[in-house]
């Protein structure tokens, strides 16, 4: 499911420091809007259905023939990669990243409730990415693993271009849920979960993070859209901003509880980083106290992170506990930052958007985010179903951000052996894998313009959404 409607054209006007884009393509997720939506991740190289190639995860295993690690690393002399999943359950307590670049991680594919990990995050660091359908819980000390339990974010894009995390749920990670910093630019973050993210360093929650877009002095200027996500019980970061252009809108953000707000502009310690944000019908709502200070915050002098004079925020249509007040009462200013100075009313003036993307009312993406959002919506485990229970009742089934504040949830063991199921759309005959007269997952259907694997994804991604 998503919100924006199908779009052809992209132009992105930023108000100054970014370049205009006027590319035609199909988006890698059907109906998304973004940036680096136009990637073909694992579904071709130079164009779509150039070399590709499927992979399976077969085991549970942190490593080996058949791991999550394995198929991410494996070479298959420079073509597209699209990984399915076999088996369902929790792998984790090794490092998981990928420096090879067009992949599609369908965890879609997985039976069951899904595949999961736990003790550690995924690291994206490869251009043209798709991640769909996998839940990365970090978990606190207990929970083994190969990184400092405060240091575990879930899902990270770093030093990459053109990655989409599409239908993803991160829970008890030790720093970020979701973050795209350093160097990555075009990037998309849709219809996510992150919630319940911990404080391991004992700052009073600031380190229970939801998103962040960081660039980082002397890095190129981020591009992201943050899309029908869902942040929750969370200290701060939803998102976090430094050098970045940001798109953040029909996104429902609950129960912040931090002191410095959930969404900030801030910048290097020298205030030359430069921010343009625009947040449009995203929906607030307060958790079982009232926070602390108000959605966004623009960061001042009063901090060697405050943000650059000439930083922009616009808002438009953002709502708190289902009424929209004046837009520039849901943000506060730092020393030497003022509303004149920072902040932005009229729509023509928004300094960073796309015009593909045609927003949900914050009352419709409410209700579209609760029922379609996270991996496996329609099938969700238990943790993620608890967390749209505290969202819609206005409660808090965890009180100690310092700790895992529940049990993990139960998965099963099935196994689906794709290799011998597959089954193509648009009536291609279901030809086991390999088998004599297959056609090639690379093979483009006609009528849509999609490679046949892209298709079958596809097909699956809808089985498991619950919208």
């Amino acid at each position: 499911m998503t919100i924006s409607n199908v779009f052809n054209v992209e132009i992105v006007t930023p108000s100054t420091g970014w370049p205009t884009q006027t590319p035609s393509y199909l988006p890698v997720v059907p109906n998304l809007a973004g940036y680096g939506v136009s990637t073909l991740a694992g579904y071709g190289v130079n164009t779509r259905g150039d070399n590709v190639q499927v992979l399976y995860v077969t085991t549970l295993a942190n490593s080996g023939t058949g791991s999550l690690s394995e198929t991410m690393s494996r070479n298959i002399g420079g073509a597209a990669r699209v990984i399915v999943f076999n088996v369902e359950g929790y792998s984790g307590n090794a490092f998981i990243s990928s420096g090879l670049p067009h992949t599609t991680i369908a965890g879609q594919t997985a039976p069951g409730k899904g595949y999961c990990l736990r003790g550690t995050r995924l690291l994206i660091d490869a251009d043209d990415f798709l991640v769909q359908h996998f839940r990365v819980r970090p978990g606190d000390g207990s929970v083994p693993g190969p990184q400092l339990p405060k240091d575990r974010s879930g899902l990270a894009m770093q030093d990459c271009a053109r990655v989409v995390f599409d239908h993803c749920s991160v829970s008890w990670a030790g720093d970020e849920g979701i973050s795209v910093y350093r160097s990555s630019v075009d990037c998309t973050v849709s219809h996510c979960i992150s919630m319940q993210n911990l404080d391991l360093v004992g700052d009073g929650g600031a380190n229970a993070h939801a998103f962040m877009c960081g660039g980082g002095s002397g890095n190129n200027p981020l591009r992201t859209t943050w899309i029908g996500n869902l942040a929750g019980h969370i200290g701060h970061r939803a998102p976090l901003v430094r050098n970045a252009a940001v798109v953040f809108v029909n996104n429902v953000i609950y129960h912040w509880y931090g002191s410095w707000g959930c969404g900030a502009l801030e910048s290097d310690t020298n205030f030359l980083d430069l921010d343009n944000v625009t947040a449009v019908n995203n929906y607030y709502k307060h958790g079982p106290s009232p926070p602390l200070v108000a959605p966004w915050r623009v960061r001042g002098t009063e901090t060697v992170f405050g943000c650059n004079v000439n930083s922009k925020l616009y808002l438009e249509g953002n709502s708190v506990n289902g009424s929209i007040p004046s837009q520039v009462s849901m943000c506060s200013f730092g020393t030497g930052r003022s509303a004149a100075q920072n902040f932005l009313t009229a729509p023509s003036a928004r300094p960073v958007w796309h015009t593909g993307i045609v927003p949900a009312a914050h009352n419709d993406a409410y209700t579209l985010v609760l029922q379609g959002v996270g991996a496996f919506s329609a099938n969700r485990d238990s943790l993620d179903a608890q967390l749209i229970v505290d969202v819609t009742t206005g409660t808090s089934s965890g009180t100690d951000p310092t700790s895992n504040p529940a049990p993990y949830p139960i998965y099963g063991s099935a196994v689906r052996d794709h290799r011998i199921s597959f089954n193509y759309p648009s009536g291609f005959d279901p030809i086991p894998d390999g088998a004599s007269g297959r056609p090639a997952p690379g093979t483009i259907n006609g009528g849509t313009g999609r490679t046949l694997i892209e298709e079958w994804c596809n097909r699956r991604a809808a089985e498991v959404e619950a919208v």
